[in-house]
């Protein structure tokens, strides 16, 4: 009794097992190939995580303990530690706001040599008009330079 393939062979030389069907097929396989891969290596839920964390906190509470601390000094600790880049943020700003008061200053009241910037004709002379400006205003912020002028 043997068992006929005929019209496997038939179905599978046809065009639309070719462009339709064995595509089809190949996509399903695929996604649900990439499914099972997912599935297998999604992380497991681990209690050593959560045992972890608790070690952490036990280990916290002895030295507040040990060192006679409570939460709440812990908390003005670090509030203390993560102030400290906003403080110093706020004095380099206060610093740069007073060397753009000093340089404002110096520009205003520097002599120009004859240099103005509305004689020059040219970007080359503008150029150089700028970096005569920009050497005498330097000049006079130099350390030791007379501040009253």
């Amino acid at each position: 009794m043997g068992i006929s393939f005929e019209w496997i062979n038939s179905f599978l030389e046809s065009n639309v097992a070719k462009v339709v069907v064995i595509p089809l097929l190949v996509a399903i396989g695929g996604w649900v190939g990439y499914l099972v891969k997912r599935w297998i290596e999604k992380p497991k839920p681990s209690n050593l995580d959560e045992y972890a964390d608790l070690h952490k906190a036990l280990t916290l509470k002895e030295k507040l303990d040990q060192n006679q601390m409570s939460l709440n000094d812990l908390r003005v600790f670090r509030a203390d530690v993560l102030s400290r880049p906003a403080q110093a943020a706020v004095m380099s700003a206060e610093h740069y706001i007073e060397l753009a008061k000093r340089l404002a200053d110096a520009v205003e009241v520097a002599p120009n040599n004859g240099l103005m910037l509305e004689n020059a004709s040219n970007q080359l002379e503008m150029n150089e008009v700028s970096a005569k400006s920009a050497e005498t205003v330097d000049k006079m912020n130099r350390p030791g330079f007379p501040r009253h002028f």
